[in-house]
This record gives C-alpha cells, sequence and structure tokens, in this order.
C-alpha cells in the first residue's frame, strides 16, 4: 500500500520516442497516447525503467537503488517507489512572434490541478471556464507577449492558424505554478532560466477540439534507413518513419511511495520520496528509444513531499 506521494515533473530537451509498437499508419513507430485523448503519454513503467537505469551507474552499497526499484532477487522484496504515467500539460508550438509558444487546454490543464490536489500541493489557481472563456477559435494568454494585432484585436499565432486572443490573469498564475514545479522559483536549474521565464510568459490556453489538431498533427516524424551489417550501406526495403514527441513538451505524473520492503530495512514512505527526489529531480534523463541518435533527454523535477506550497506563490519554492 503507498503511504506517500509527490508530483513528478517532465520538461523535453530533446525529441522523445515513448513507443508504441507497430504504425497503422503512414508512421511505422508512433509515439504512445492515450486512446481516450490522443494526448502523447510516458508510461508509468518506462519512466520507472529510465530512472532505473539512471541511477545504474551509482554506488548502491546501501541496498537504495534495490528498495526503491525492487531487487534482482523477487524474493529481497518489490520495490518502494512506483511512478504513474505522465499526462501532458503543454505543447510546444510555431509562432510568428515568439519562435514558439506553449499550448494548453482546459483538459490538459484540468488533469494538472487534479494532480496538485492528490499530492497535497497548494495552489492559487483555478482552470478557466471551457464554456465561456476558451472557445473554438479562441485563446487565453498568461501576458501580453505572444499576442499580435490582428486589425479587430489581439490574436495568437500558432503555426498556420490565429486564434482570437485575450489575457487572463487567472491563466498567469497557472504559468506561474507551472513554471516553479519544473524549475523552482529562481528558474535557474541546468541553464533552465531562460525557459523557465518563457513558460510564465508565453503559455496560452485553447478549446481542447482545438489543441487535440495540434498534438496529432505537429508531432515530429523522422526518416530512417536500416544499414546492412554486411555492405555497410543502407538495405534494401529499409526505409522507416518514427514519430517523436517535441522538445519543450511538458507532462506531469505522480510518484507514489510505500515502507521499504526489503528484509530488514526501515526506511518508510517519505524517507523514499525524499530519497528519489534528491537522486533524480533537477537531473537530464534518458527516456524511450534511440539513445545513441541523442534521442529522448528529459529534465525531470520532483516536488518535495514535506512542503505542499505552491512554488508559484511568493511563499513558495522547490528547495
Amino acid at each position: 500500500m503507498y503511504e506517500a506521494k509527490s508530483l513528478a515533473m517532465y520538461y523535453c530537451i530533446a525529441p522523445v520516442h515513448m513507443g508504441a509498437g507497430t504504425g497503422l499508419g503512414v508512421v511505422d513507430s508512433p509515439i504512445q497516447r492515450e486512446s481516450h485523448t490522443s494526448y502523447p503519454v510516458f508510461p508509468g513503467s518506462g519512466i520507472k525503467g529510465a530512472l532505473r537505469d539512471h541511477l545504474g551507474t551509482t554506488d548502491d552499497e546501501n541496498g537504495m537503488i534495490s528498495s526503491a526499484f525492487g531487487a534482482e532477487d523477487p524474493g529481497e522484496g518489490a520495490g518502494a517507489l512506483s511512478f504513474t504515467d505522465a499526462a501532458l500539460v503543454a505543447y510546444p508550438v510555431r509562432s510568428l512572434v515568439k519562435a514558439f509558444i506553449y499550448l494548453c487546454s482546459p483538459v490538459s490543464l484540468a488533469r494538472f490541478r487534479r494532480q496538485l490536489d492528490l499530492v497535497g500541493e497548494q495552489h492559487e489557481w483555478k482552470v478557466p471556464d471551457v464554456d465561456v472563456d476558451v472557445e473554438p477559435g479562441k485563446a487565453l494568454a498568461a501576458t501580453k507577449s505572444p499576442l499580435l494585432n490582428g486589425g479587430s484585436g489581439d490574436v495568437v499565432s500558432a503555426e498556420s492558424f490565429t486564434f482570437e486572443a485575450t489575457v487572463s490573469e487567472e491563466l498567469r498564475k497557472v504559468a506561474e505554478s507551472l513554471s516553479g514545479y519544473l524549475f523552482g522559483s529562481s528558474g535557474d536549474t541546468n541553464g533552465s532560466e531562460f525557459f523557465s521565464k518563457k513558460i510564465k510568459s508565453d503559455l496560452v490556453m485553447i478549446s481542447d477540439s482545438d489543441f487535440e489538431y495540434f498534438i496529432t498533427s505537429t508531432t515530429s516524424v523522422e526518416a530512417h534507413v536500416r544499414i546492412d551489417d554486411d555492405t555497410g550501406t543502407a538495405a534494401d526495403g529499409a526505409l522507416f518513419y518514427i514519430e517523436n514527441l517535441p522538445p519543450e513538451s511538458i507532462l506531469s505524473g505522480i510518484v507514489l511511495a510505500s515502507r521499504e520492503r526489503r528484509k530488514g530495512s526501515q526506511h518508510d514512505a517519505n524517507e523514499m520520496l525524499s530519497w528519489i527526489r534528491e537522486q533524480i529531480s533537477g537531473h537530464t534523463v534518458q527516456f524511450g528509444g534511440n539513445a545513441t541518435t541523442g534521442r529522448g533527454l528529459v529534465h525531470v523535477s520532483i516536488s518535495d513531499p514535506m512542503d505542499g506550497e505552491d512554488p508559484g506563490s511568493p511563499e513558495g519554492g522547490m528547495q
């Protein structure tokens, strides 16, 4: 039984391919998506495997890695940590004004807020009213930064589309909170100060239906060719296409912890959460496939289980 939990945030630094097997269309190897929303997703089992692999080169004399993720010998006890699937919160889209902006939707933010509630994190924002504030073809912006003047009013540019836009104080609070959970109150984590500020200024909410178009139509698709081992050249008929989640995508999930289950161990659930946060939070971890081609680099942040304040609020801050 899990006795403690923390929020986990994932910020893609390079294209990420968390595959779903054989493709049915033009793309031979698509990314994994939720069946009911089509949102890209990082499966919890893949996250746990990636983090375990990341820690594989560290010294485990005290057995904490085995305690957290499970020992090779099943008789030694199951792992104390579990990771939920990571859901999409915000998605990067090209813009005429700011190179790219972060798009979100009522559903993506409502799910993020639900995760905050589940782990007991305080927050000072609510999801804008989907029926009133975010109709199809319209947008809310956290600040004036990504806005263009379209003649009849302010608009947001996203790919080849424009959305009639207004600035939302509520969305500004969301952007502050999101940036804080990703990079801390200072935002200066692994050179991420620029992106911490960009999230605060360039977060844009559109309707769920408009959001679905972008997340299903604008992912990157790369052509690959298998090399023949004997000739060292491209093999006949070996062209295939791989889909990736683009850099700057933001996802969130939950880390669940129980007391240490290894025989003779005594760490409780909160101690296990604190340990994984110390080992992982702020690190860049390789997720998914194609590691040899520089794919899958993800910045991971885990909130402090002993601090429930919103890091986007004046009093909050990740330690």
